[in-house]
């Protein structure tokens, strides 16, 4: 564990709409469900989006993970390549932050410890998937210093 610049989250494979997450940072853990009346089936949702501003639109660049009980995972799929809407579940895991640049806590981790969860966590769903950009990456949190 330590203590790093955040990396650009704009390039990839992330390619938020935000260079960075921090700056007023924010946590409101509402559940986890992807907005099923736009979806019509079981999902985990990553919501990442940019508010909008007086020159800006709101920009989507929110991931789900389908729910697949016949293989016993999940598929981590960008959210806005295929909806375009901005809705969620009545779950939600929020994350808010002005998307600056900053300090964060990178943590390493060389394996994971436990058995995996059918659809619990976002991990699972990255090692779950076959052409995943972020097995093996490194998930970074951010500090007010």
């Amino acid at each position: 564990v330590s203590i790093v610049d955040c990396p650009n989250l704009t390039k990839e494979p992330l390619t938020f709409p935000v260079k960075g997450i921090c700056g007023k940072t924010r946590i409101a853990e509402v559940g986890g469900a992807g907005p099923f009346q736009t979806l019509g089936f079981n999902s985990e949702f990553m919501p990442v989006v940019q508010t909008e501003s007086e020159h800006k639109p709101p920009v989507n660049g929110s991931y789900l993970a389908p729910v697949n009980s016949a293989e016993g995972g999940c598929l981590l799929e960008k959210y806005s390549e295929k909806y375009h809407d901005l809705g969620c579940a009545l779950l939600a895991n929020l994350f808010a932050s002005e998307g600056q640049p900053g300090k964060v806590i990178e943590v390493k981790a060389k394996r994971r410890t436990g058995k995996l969860k059918n659809g619990r966590y976002f991990r699972d769903s990255e090692e779950k998937s076959e052409d995943s950009h972020y097995a093996s990456r490194i998930f970074f949190l951010p500090i007010e210093l």
